[in-house]
Order: C-alpha cells, then sequence, then structure tokens
C-alpha cells in the first residue's frame, strides 16, 4: 500500500474508535428508569432532584 492510503486509513481507524469510546462513555454514565409520578415528588420534597424538563405530557428530572 502506498502511504497516502496507509495514513488515510490510520486516521479513519482512529475517528471510529474515538467515537466507539465516546458513544460508551456517555451511554454508561446514564442511568434512566421510570418512576410513579408520587415518587417523583417524595424525591422533589427532600431535594434530591437536580433539575425538572416538562414537554408535554412527559416530566423527566435528574437525580
Amino acid at each position: 500500500m502506498n502511504s497516502t492510503l496507509k495514513s488515510l486509513l490510520f486516521w479513519m481507524v482512529l475517528i471510529v474508535v474515538g467515537v466507539l469510546i465516546w458513544n460508551f462513555s456517555t451511554t454508561f454514565q446514564r442511568s434512566e428508569s421510570q418512576m410513579a409520578f408520587t415518587e417523583f415528588l417524595r424525591h422533589v420534597d427532600r431535594g434530591e432532584v437536580q433539575n425538572v424538563t416538562i414537554t408535554g405530557n412527559d416530566i423527566t428530572g435528574q437525580l
């Protein structure tokens, strides 16, 4: 193989590996679960909820 093709292949592999590592790291950091609204309100009352997003009928929060 010529050196240009080797260099291009190296950078493509490096980018793919970088994207995979980033994807796995962001996937493992998120832990989503569903809970009843009353349980969510208990967390709010205890001050355990960091932020809340309301979109239509969906309420999401971060503990």
